[in-house]
């Protein structure tokens, strides 16, 4: 358990240590804040000198009771941890995670030309939706007559079955009538 969890640290380590460096080498924008262009002028008012006396107080003296705490004595408790070896973990080099930062890059980049060949894929498929009423037109007959071609043959399917149904059970009537 221990040691997945090392493993897994030391892949999160791995991969921030990526981030950090395709982060370290994009440039910042470069922000400028111009000042604010307001004058505040320090109000020039003269306060009155007011000397007050405060009275002193006497604060009478407290004294707390004195409570004796017996003495407990408390059972010692012996309790044995059992050793656990955990093997020593290498950390990889700095050439194994610069691999790794390569390798990312290059998922990403393939990740990137897969999306736009995906986003040219679905330009294209919408710019072939029909956009006129010809085109709408056109199709609506086509699955009109595609609708009545398909209504005809399961017509021609059901007679051709109810004919079939009824020979197969004249031959089984003369089947049955010879074994008798």
């Amino acid at each position: 358990m221990t040691i997945a969890i090392i493993v897994l640290l030391a892949l999160n380590l791995f991969i921030l240590v990526a981030i950090l460096d395709t982060l370290k080498k994009r440039p910042l924008p470069k922000i400028e804040i111009p000042p604010p262009n307001i004058e505040i002028a320090p109000p020039n008012i003269e306060l009155p000198k007011i000397e007050v006396e405060i009275p002193k107080i006497e604060i009478p003296k407290i004294e707390m009771p004195k409570i004796e705490v017996p003495k407990i004595e408390i059972p010692k408790i012996e309790v044995e941890i059992p050793k656990i070896e955990v093997p020593p973990v290498e950390i990889p080099s700095l050439d194994i995670l610069q691999e790794i930062a390569t390798l990312m890059r290059v998922n990403q980049a393939e990740f990137q030309s897969g999306l736009e060949a995906f986003h040219k894929a679905i330009d294209k498929l919408l710019t072939q939706i029909p956009n006129s009423n010809s085109e709408l037109n056109s199709q609506k007959e086509f699955m009109q007559k595609f609708e009545d071609a398909m209504r005809r043959t399961q017509e021609a399917t059901a007679e051709a079955m109810s004919e079939n149904s009824l020979r197969l059970q004249e031959i089984l009537a003369e089947v049955l009538k010879g074994a008798k």
